[in-house]
Protein backbone atom coordinates (compact mmCIF):
# COMPACT_ATOMS: atom_id res chain seq x y z
CA UNK A 1 0.00 0.00 0.00
CA UNK A 2 2.80 2.45 0.83
CA UNK A 3 4.18 1.96 -2.69
CA UNK A 4 1.09 3.54 -4.20
CA UNK A 5 0.94 6.39 -1.68
CA UNK A 6 3.53 8.48 -3.54
CA UNK A 7 3.02 7.04 -7.02
CA UNK A 8 1.26 10.15 -8.33
CA UNK A 9 4.14 12.35 -7.17
CA UNK A 10 6.73 9.93 -8.55
CA UNK A 11 5.18 9.55 -12.01
CA UNK A 12 4.09 13.16 -12.46
CA UNK A 13 6.15 16.13 -13.59
CA UNK A 14 6.09 19.88 -13.36
CA UNK A 15 6.50 22.35 -16.20
CA UNK A 16 9.94 23.23 -14.83
CA UNK A 17 11.03 19.59 -14.86
CA UNK A 18 9.81 19.17 -18.43
CA UNK A 19 11.60 22.36 -19.50
CA UNK A 20 14.85 21.22 -17.91
CA UNK A 21 14.68 17.78 -19.52
CA UNK A 22 13.68 19.11 -22.94
CA UNK A 23 16.13 22.02 -22.67
CA UNK A 24 13.41 24.52 -23.56
CA UNK A 25 12.16 27.67 -21.82
CA UNK A 26 9.85 26.96 -18.87
CA UNK A 27 7.12 29.18 -20.37
CA UNK A 28 7.06 26.97 -23.46
CA UNK A 29 6.86 23.77 -21.41
CA UNK A 30 4.06 25.26 -19.29
CA UNK A 31 2.12 26.27 -22.41
CA UNK A 32 2.52 22.76 -23.86
CA UNK A 33 1.24 21.12 -20.69
CA UNK A 34 -1.69 23.54 -20.34
CA UNK A 35 -2.69 22.80 -23.95
CA UNK A 36 -2.61 19.02 -23.53
CA UNK A 37 -4.01 18.55 -20.02
CA UNK A 38 -7.31 17.74 -18.39
CA UNK A 39 -8.10 18.62 -14.81
CA UNK A 40 -9.40 15.83 -12.61
CA UNK A 41 -13.18 15.68 -12.72
CA UNK A 42 -13.59 17.37 -16.10
CA UNK A 43 -14.38 14.21 -18.09
CA UNK A 44 -18.10 13.64 -17.80
CA UNK A 45 -19.79 10.26 -17.77
CA UNK A 46 -22.08 10.03 -20.74
CA UNK A 47 -24.77 7.55 -21.67
CA UNK A 48 -23.77 7.66 -25.33
CA UNK A 49 -20.35 6.39 -26.46
CA UNK A 50 -17.99 8.99 -27.82
CA UNK A 51 -15.97 8.40 -30.99
CA UNK A 52 -12.88 9.89 -29.36
CA UNK A 53 -12.11 9.89 -25.65
CA UNK A 54 -10.94 13.28 -24.28
CA UNK A 55 -7.58 11.72 -23.34
CA UNK A 56 -6.81 11.35 -27.04
CA UNK A 57 -6.78 15.13 -27.31
CA UNK A 58 -5.40 15.94 -23.86
CA UNK A 59 -3.39 12.98 -22.51
CA UNK A 60 -2.07 14.64 -19.34
CA UNK A 61 -4.00 14.84 -16.08
CA UNK A 62 -3.38 18.04 -14.09
CA UNK A 63 -3.55 18.40 -10.34
CA UNK A 64 -1.91 20.86 -7.99
CA UNK A 65 0.76 22.08 -10.43
CA UNK A 66 1.82 18.56 -11.47
CA UNK A 67 1.03 16.70 -14.69
CA UNK A 68 0.51 12.95 -14.90
CA UNK A 69 0.86 11.37 -18.35
CA UNK A 70 -2.44 9.50 -18.11
CA UNK A 71 -2.35 8.66 -21.79
CA UNK A 72 1.09 9.77 -22.92
CA UNK A 73 1.19 7.11 -25.61
CA UNK A 74 -1.88 8.83 -27.10
CA UNK A 75 0.02 12.09 -27.61
CA UNK A 76 0.62 12.54 -31.32
CA UNK A 77 2.41 15.85 -31.73
CA UNK A 78 4.55 16.49 -34.77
Amino acid sequence: MWTFASLGQTLSLSAEELAETAQRPSERAAAFLRTFCLDFGTVLDRAMPQPLHPLHLRPFAHHDGRYLPAGGALLDVA
